[in-house]
């Protein structure tokens, strides 16, 4: 009787190798655009916060320029070389020549035109001549060939931000009943070409002195 011995070989074929290469291969291709988008896209919320800071640091050199200085109120107190604006808009700003004093508890000055005007314990001299009414804020905003605005320092350098206002561009209203007069303004900090897409934007309304 003879006897043989059966070898059991077991391996990979060629085509399982080849199979198996071409799966890694294809999933190593995605991990790969997994990571290359989430790499790249890691600084969007950070790039997202700059700019929306630079856009409320650009609204608000436009609202200083317009409420240069605050209006008058009864009871406030006020530092040396303060200064107020009338209740009544007539064009001029004025400075507190008193050391600390306090306005009047129940009436602002009834006139404004001959300084010094005495008010509680303060006096006030004529400062200045207030800048801006509504529409010329609207005529500067609406100039977009050189962004009026969006020079501000930083560190003691100066930069210059660049920023866009969202059409349509700032008109002047007067709702219906009201006395006063508002423009609403949107700036945002970047157009995507041609197109309407924009990473951050800023709203504010101005009401007429």
């Amino acid at each position: 009787m003879t006897c043989g011995k059966i070898l059991n070989k077991s391996g990979f074929t060629l085509i399982e190798i080849i199979v198996t290469i071409g799966i890694v291969a294809s999933l190593s291709g995605i991990m790969i655009v997994l990571i290359s988008d989430s790499l790249s896209s890691s600084s969007d919320p950070v790039l997202k916060l700059r700019n929306a800071s630079e856009l409320s640091i650009v609204m608000a050199n436009i609202s200083d320029d317009y409420y240069k200085c605050p209006v008058w109120t009864k009871g406030a107190t006020h530092a040396p070389n303060s200064l107020v604006k009338p209740r009544i808009a007539n064009g001029h700003y004025y400075m507190c020549q008193s050391t600390s004093c306090t306005s009047d508890l129940l009436n602002e000055p009834a006139d404004w035109s001959t300084p010094p005007i005495i008010d509680g314990s303060c006096i006030w001299q004529l400062a200045g001549n207030l800048p801006l009414q509504l529409s010329d804020l609207q005529t500067k905003i609406n100039d977009t060939s050189n962004n009026k605005y969006g020079m501000y320092y930083n560190n003691g350098v100066q930069k210059y931000v660049i920023y866009y206002v969202v059409p349509p561009t700032p008109v002047i209203i007067q709702p219906a009943g009201l006395n006063k007069q508002f423009l609403k303004v949107t700036i945002a900090d970047r157009y995507y070409g041609t197109g309407d897409r924009r990473s951050q934007m800023l709203t504010s309304y101005f009401i007429s002195n």
